[in-house]
């Protein structure tokens, strides 16, 4: 089984608005490095586009994730099945200035997950050998009593 192509978006409230009106306007994403018609998937991070809802159109660009979700789906809501990974971010926004700047973003999609590459993959603190053979000769000592 193939895995779908997943992509997030990021929406200002505005935007958001837009898209959840009954029934709902087309929706039509344009990558402006790519052809139009252009099946490559996934155009590369830091690419722009434009969100085209009904009339208005908004600015857009693809950002990396710091970290890969898994997404999933069930078809009778009792087993899931992992159906693709959530590797980018579309940002829209109303005008290009407001667009972030790089490639990546540097936080996650959830607020646990804010400057989550500084947190988990941060310099361990060095640590004594000396302390550390002291404290396992402790805690060895202590098991056999």
């Amino acid at each position: 089984m193939g895995s779908e192509y997943h992509i997030l978006l990021k929406l200002p409230d505005a935007v958001a608005s837009l898209i959840e009106q009954s029934p709902p306007p087309p929706i039509e994403i344009r990558f402006d490095g790519l052809p139009p018609g252009s099946s490559e998937l996934p155009p590369p991070c830091g690419e722009l586009a434009r969100l085209h809802v009904g009339e208005s159109s908004f600015r857009a660009k693809l950002m990396a994730l710091p970290t890969v979700v898994e997404s999933h789906k069930s078809l009778d809501r009792v087993g899931y099945l992992k159906c693709g990974h959530v590797g980018q971010v579309l940002v829209v926004a109303e005008r290009e200035d407001e667009l972030p700047k790089g490639t990546e973003l540097s936080d996650g999609i959830t607020p646990p997950c804010a400057q989550i590459r500084e947190r988990k993959w941060r310099r361990r603190p060095v640590r004594d050998r000396k302390e550390v053979e002291q404290v396992r000769r402790g805690s060895e000592g202590s098991t056999r009593s």
